[in-house]
């Protein structure tokens, strides 16, 4: 069990983003999980994304859309790296996914995303993951080099 407390850290809302995309997606590229955080921890992205009334055609679309929230994209992928990381062990630790070789999967399980205990932030998070889904569902390769990401 997860205790409130929990929710409202660096930690705690990195797990609800992970897993709120992960419940959407059943499995997942470890290489793309390392997108999820930059996206929805950009407050700009999660706003846009959350909203009912914004289309997102592509990730090219999104960028040219959206281009103030992407001049820095390199720059959080490697700040999240870290807290991604940490927040994917505390989610195999809990039993909330199990970690393959090349992929994440999403373990069913009573973590509720919907819960009125998640703050305003985790909740704007959950809803804000469907639009990402979306984007990466996109192949990998042209993830990373539409996002300019330097490994």
């Amino acid at each position: 069990m997860v205790s409130n407390r929990f929710l409202y850290n660096n930690e705690g809302i990195a797990l609800v983003a992970i897993l709120s995309v992960m419940a959407k997606m059943k499995t997942l590229e470890s290489s793309k999980v390392f997108l999820i955080l930059p996206f929805l921890l950009n407050d700009n992205l999660a706003s846009f994304l959350k909203n009912k009334n914004s289309k997102v055609i592509g990730i090219q679309d999104l960028v040219s859309r959206r281009i103030g929230s992407f001049l820095n994209f390199n720059g959080l992928y490697k700040n999240f790296y870290g807290l991604t990381f940490n927040a994917i062990c505390i989610a195999e630790e809990l039993k909330f996914i199990k970690v393959e070789p090349n992929s994440i999967i999403y373990l069913e399980n009573s973590f509720d995303l919907h819960s009125d205990n998640l703050g305003l932030r985790a909740k704007n998070i959950v809803l804000a993951s469907e639009k990402l889904k979306a984007i990466l569902e996109i192949d990998a390769i042209e993830l990373y080099s539409s996002l300019k990401i330097e490994l």
